[in-house]
């Protein structure tokens, strides 16, 4: 591994919510590779304040609404490793620009804002949980963080619920 030290924690609560997007899986609607994991409420889930973890230790270095893409999210730098995680689709934030976070501390509430939808008429309700690695060449690359991940592995993709 190449984070000796790096451990994520779960971005939502595991019995409320489900994986419908893997890293590196292929979107025919936008004809483009995800680069990160969804989850999406189950059932009547969605209308609850589902709540969306940092994951990391770290500093929130932007919340920011773009009104087509991650729609409201929050970048989050780790403390000590250059990996940065994005929380996207949010329909609230929790935290504001230059907070800092504990990996178990809730920074926003899943919505479905920017460029989210669903795959079978539910309300596009979701999380874009991405993480991204500073390069030598100073941009940031997405990369999957699933072996990272401290007890669990997202192992089962279904569509949204």
């Amino acid at each position: 591994m190449k984070y000796e030290n790096l451990i994520i924690l779960k971005p939502v609560n595991e019995s409320q919510n489900v994986i419908t997007s893997r890293f590196w899986s292929w979107r025919w609607k936008r004809l483009c590779w995800h680069r990160a994991y969804d989850f999406a409420p189950i059932g009547n889930n969605r209308f609850r304040k589902n709540r969306v973890y940092a994951g990391i230790p770290g500093r929130v270095m932007q919340v920011y609404n773009e009104l087509k893409g991650f729609g409201l999210y929050v970048k989050i730098k780790h403390l000590s490793l250059p990996i940065y995680a994005y929380k996207a689709h949010l329909r609230d934030a929790l935290v504001k620009e230059g907070d800092y976070v504990d990996a178990d501390q809730a920074v926003g509430i899943m919505g479905n804002s920017g460029n989210s939808y669903s795959l079978n008429g539910g309300d596009g309700t979701h999380l874009h949980d991405e993480y991204r690695e500073a390069t030598k060449h100073g941009g940031l690359r997405a990369f999957d963080a699933a072996i990272y991940y401290k007890d669990w592995y997202p192992k089962e993709v279904k569509a949204h619920v």
